[in-house]
């Protein structure tokens, strides 16, 4: 695929040419440099290699592509369609009757050219395409969408002349994915490799089919300034849900001289945005499908996303269901399991394994402190909750030093930012094994997530602590216009310093290796994530 394809090193592209131009046959050449064949295609496409001359002044490649014209399949298709004059026919890998009917089959064209066979979902979404302006595909995880747009994309590209097809996504990386997926079938095909005559990459991928065609990805950013200005035929949104409507409004002209199509795809996220209006709008054409749609994802899967996915992710990710924007992070019913009558203890078991999670407060403020176990079965239960009041940061860092000579924590997760880079900078350069965390939307979603995981597998217990559990069912998330979860606290007075620290220390327990038993004699600060 084209997908980890790289430039290649002077010496080695010197003797690629050199075997270019002795017209020696692709798989030969993939043998001795140890490729497949797709990515040697791949390789001479992104070095131009492609209109490289020989001493003998013949354009080996060029010469080569003209005398297998006719295995150009998009120009063949234009001569068939009228749009231009039929040369004299030679040896052909298609019959004209077999493309022309590719103009009425998509799926045909997909088996015959591709090799796939569509699952009746994906025709279903290749029909859509080929027929409706407006087409919104609100589908899970794995279930193949972006997979069976691109095969869609060269399709419409290579059966009929002159299309510009843009893809957009919220990052170069996503917009890339789409693209990496076209150009391995591309790579993978005789048949559409010699109907390419231009490829780029960079910050704009392209690809240029001899029949005027093109397919271009693009990211798109934050408001879409950096796209403005491109005229397309079809406008593909992957990701849908997380493209800002700035960018909507900046991509939207796009179609406005062609009267072209829309389709948007992805995972759904909040009841907000375009990609939910669309979903709602009797405009759109949609198909609304889960991840289990696609019979080729094995059931373990399926249990594996169960286990690791919190409620609120499983339900969205895999179900493809939209979420509400704002609600409660923690239901009653998860809470409640989790705790348990127990009274919390200052004293450490010489058989258990500490951690510690810590929300820092200012000089008026609480600061809390949560210490945690950990036993063999990987059951989290809160030891003991800390809470500090008018006293500075020195001084909460010395409570710290003393309780982790008393608990000897395997690690201790505090909040990096604001007033909380000098203690945690203060505590790991005197040899705690101090985490420190970066509260970005994304990062606290992660931890978060983690954590109700956690609760609703029944694998954290938490004592009947008033502010604790007041907190807990306070605890609100809210989905933002580009899909970021946001969560918080209801009121300042209810406050959330509880159950953060709560899930840093959970967060804390999270780690590859096995459990720790306590040691006074020595610390040990490995297995250390940073992700917050």
């Amino acid at each position: 695929m084209a997908r980890g394809i790289v430039y290649w090193h002077p010496e080695r592209l010197d003797k690629l040419r050199e075997m270019i131009l002795q017209n020696k046959p692709i798989t030969e050449i993939a043998r001795y440099f140890g490729k497949k064949p797709e990515a040697i295609r791949m390789i001479i496409s992104l070095h131009k290699l492609k209109s490289q001359k020989s001493t003998r002044g013949i354009t080996s490649i060029e010469h080569k592509r003209k005398q297998i014209s006719q295995k150009d399949i998009a120009k063949r298709l234009q001569m068939l369609q009228n749009l231009e004059v039929k040369p004299e026919a030679i040896e052909q890998q298609f019959k004209d009757e077999q493309l022309l009917a590719w103009v009425r089959n998509y799926p045909l064209f997909i088996k015959e050219v591709c090799n796939v066979k569509l699952q009746p979902y994906q025709k279903k979404m290749i029909e859509l395409m080929k027929s409706r302006k407006r087409v919104c595909f609100v589908m899970g995880r794995a279930s193949g969408k972006t997979f069976t747009v691109a095969l869609f994309s060269i399709a419409e590209s290579i059966i009929n002349p002159n299309r510009k097809i843009i893809i957009i996504a919220p990052t170069l990386r996503q917009s890339k994915i789409l693209f990496d997926t076209i150009t391995g079938f591309i790579a993978s095909s005789d048949a559409l490799y010699n109907s390419v005559t231009k490829t780029t990459s960079g910050m704009e991928f392209l690809i240029r089919f001899s029949n005027n065609s093109e397919i271009i990805a693009l990211p798109c950013g934050d408001r879409g300034e950096t796209i403005r200005g491109f005229r397309a035929t079809h406008l593909i949104v992957e990701e849908a849900a997380y493209v800002p409507d700035e960018v909507f409004n900046a991509v939207i002209p796009f179609l406005a001289t062609t009267d072209g199509n829309l389709i948007l795809l992805g995972t759904p996220s909040g009841k907000q945005g375009k990609f939910w209006e669309a979903f709602n709008s009797p405009e759109y054409a949609k198909l609304h499908l889960p991840s289990s749609i696609n019979k080729y994802l094995p059931k373990d899967w399926f249990l594996r996303a169960k286990n690791e996915l919190s409620s609120i992710s499983y339900e969205t990710e895999i179900l493809a269901n939209f979420s509400q924007s704002i609600g409660s992070f923690f239901r009653l019913e998860t809470i409640e399991k989790c705790t348990q009558k127990y009274d919390l203890t200052s004293f450490p078991e010489s058989n258990k394994t500490y951690y510690c999670g810590i929300d820092w407060g200012r000089f008026h403020d609480k600061s809390a402190i949560i210490i945690v176990s950990k036993d063999s079965d990987n059951q989290v239960k809160v030891e003991n909750i800390i809470e500090i009041e008018n006293k500075a940061l020195t001084l909460q860092t010395e409570r710290i030093k003393k309780l982790h000579e008393v608990y000897n924590f395997r690690k201790i997760v505090a909040e990096y930012s604001g007033l909380g880079i000098m203690p945690c900078d203060k505590l790991s350069d005197e040899g705690l094994p101090i985490e420190k965390f970066h509260p970005t939307l994304a990062n606290k979603e992660d931890v978060f997530n983690h954590l109700l995981k956690q609760m609703e597998s029944g694998l954290v217990i938490i004592p009947n602590y008033q502010r604790l559990q007041f907190q807990l069912r306070n605890f609100k998330f809210e989905l933002t216009a580009q899909g970021k979860m946001k969560l918080h606290h209801v009121t300042e007075e209810v406050g959330d310093d509880l159950v953060d620290a709560l899930c840093f220390a959970v967060w804390a327990t999270k780690e590859s290796g096995g459990v720790a038993v306590l040691d006074p004699m020595r610390l040990d600060p490995t297995n250390i994530i940073g992700l917050w």
